[in-house]
């Protein structure tokens, strides 16, 4: 012990220059940072069986995003391909970083389901849905609701919902500032809360966004390799693309990279 003291003493600038480097390093500001992506080669991402070896390739486009530390922070601004974003830009006020972060991997989860659906109907292939499950990703800050990110909606008003649309039609019969009552699971317990309805552009709403959470089961089988840090719905049309040409008799690249972006839906329309 006396020998560590010693050797603590004869360094200490040297740790304490280390220690002050590190925590430079590593102490997050309240900024993102937008930074230059690339490409990902959606055939790397999905695992179907193809008809046919594919001359060219779908690609989707993406772009970095860091949690901001001060020499990040400093070189972005230095950089014109870096942008510069608040926190409060991407995390509403009313949530955590673990709520949007959350909300992106449920987004993309959500986008490979829709992908698969549009492509299979396309192609006039059954797809079984075993599983449907409605979770709650994004709660606006005018809500009036005890609800909570996560939870996952059973019931409206003790009718059993299985689709938005079940949800719509159940509001639409009601007046604004109505409160009904929702049946939701919150880790693993049902529990009872509550959402006032508001108007929302002539609009009746709870305020809040959901996304689905769809188990399926299809001939050929499909599977996604995605990262747990690839998140969004911006590749939705690419990979519906790629699985709709991996089934068909021509291939539609001829040969080209393709590179594209957007979302897609389970009626096959493109944001």
């Amino acid at each position: 012990m006396k020998k560590i003291k010693t050797i603590i003493k004869q360094n200490k600038y040297f740790l304490l220059t280390i220690i002050a480097v590190l925590l430079i390093n590593l102490i997050e500001l309240p900024f993102y940072i937008n930074t230059p992506g690339g490409l990902i080669n959606v055939e790397k991402k999905i695992d179907i069986t193809s008809n046919y070896d594919t001359a060219g390739s779908f690609n989707l486009a993406y772009v970095g995003e860091l949690k901001a530390t001060l020499p990040t922070l400093i070189y972005s601004l230095f950089d014109k391909n870096y942008d510069i974003i608040k926190t409060s830009d991407v995390v509403e006020s009313n949530e955590t970083i673990q709520d949007a972060s959350y909300r992106s991997s449920m987004l993309m989860k959500e986008a490979t389901t829709n992908a698969l659906l549009v492509a299979f109907n396309a192609l006039n292939i059954n797809v079984s849905i075993d599983s449907q499950k409605m979770y709650i990703t994004y709660i606006d800050t005018k809500a009036e609701t005890n609800l909570k990110i996560k939870d996952e909606i059973l019931k409206i008003d003790n009718r059993s919902v299985f689709k938005k649309e079940d949800i719509e039609e159940l509001i639409s019969k009601k007046n604004i500032n109505d409160e009904v009552m929702i049946t939701v699971k919150e880790n693993n317990k049902i529990i009872e809360k509550t959402a006032k309805i508001i108007d929302y552009s002539g609009k009746k709403v709870l305020g809040i966004i959901i996304s689905y959470d769809r188990e399926v089961t299809t001939v050929p089988k499909v599977a996604f390799k995605f990262k747990s840090n690839e998140t969004g719905p911006s590749g939705g049309l690419m990979m519906s693309l790629y699985i709709y040409n991996s089934q068909i008799d021509e291939d539609l690249t001829t040969g080209k990279k393709i590179v594209g972006t957007g979302t897609i839906d389970i009626n096959g329309q493109v944001g």
